[in-house]
């Protein structure tokens, strides 16, 4: 939503495609602001264990067919014919057509982000004149999916020193880790930073995916460091014709190539 922008139409969960290259409608969101709606729903109803009974029978009933949000919505009711007016109280326009993000903010249970935060907070306020405080058991503890989410957090933060992201890569062996949601988001720090060692291992990675959720940020990345910007674009022409048409055809645009 950042990227579009909280006004752009296709950030909608049910967004209009009348005249739209339905190519340039493909993204997260509808995934992310789709499970944001699921999980507010199963909150008004109890819980998961009130839940899954409708998830199964929706699946169960709409299997091998093509339905609309309304399908969806009415089948709800029907379920939960008790929940009428829980679900007559849901502002379903915002949620169906109004950009940008979900009218409810979720509470999730973030305990398991609070020490990828904590480990977060010390590298960015870490005075790399003085001693490093920092160990490599420092992820011992941590699943992967949590230290996908500390690289996250860090690169919400401001581009952080090459002298860190070396004394990172140093400690926790991070260039050698081949998960490749770890990978990007490595590889972002290191571009986001103008680390020139992991410009190469950027290119190397997006000839080696095929997926838009990793193709069009390291390209943009690229894009967007001006010395990298030329071979962002010679990797992307040497490979495109291998490319999935969808995802050649929106790395271009992050290229500015169609303009």
């Amino acid at each position: 939503i950042r990227t579009r922008g909280e006004k752009d139409s296709l950030t909608c969960l049910v967004p209009d495609l009348t005249g739209v290259d339905p190519d340039d409608a493909f993204s997260i969101v509808p995934y992310e602001k789709g499970h944001t709606l699921l999980w507010y729903l199963e909150t008004l109803v109890g819980g998961p264990d009130e839940f899954e009974p409708f998830l199964k029978a929706y699946l169960d009933k709409f299997k091998y067919q093509s339905i609309t949000s309304d399908t969806f919505r009415s089948f709800l009711f029907e379920f939960f014919v008790d929940k009428k007016k829980v679900f007559d109280a849901v502002d379903w326009q915002a949620w169906w057509h109004t950009p940008g993000m979900p009218p409810v903010k979720p509470e999730f249970d973030d305990s398991l982000a609070v020490a990828c935060k904590d480990l977060c907070k010390r590298w960015v306020e870490w005075d790399i004149t003085k001693d490093c405080p920092f160990r490599k058991e420092d992820l011992n503890n941590m699943s992967a999916n949590q230290i996908r989410e500390w690289l996250a957090q860090m690169l919400e933060e401001e581009p952080m020193p090459v002298r860190k992201l070396e004394k990172m890569d140093e400690l926790y062996s991070m260039s050698s880790r081949n998960n490749s949601e770890i990978k990007f988001r490595w590889l972002r720090l290191g571009l986001k930073a103008h680390w020139n060692d992991q410009a190469d291992e950027a290119l190397k990675f997006v000839t080696e995916q095929g997926r838009m959720k990793f193709l069009r940020p390291i390209y943009r990345d690229l894009y967007e460091w001006k010395d990298m910007r030329k071979q962002a674009v010679s990797t992307y022409e040497a490979n495109k014709s291998s490319m999935m048409h969808v995802a050649a055809y929106v790395v271009a645009k992050d290229l500015h190539l169609n303009e």
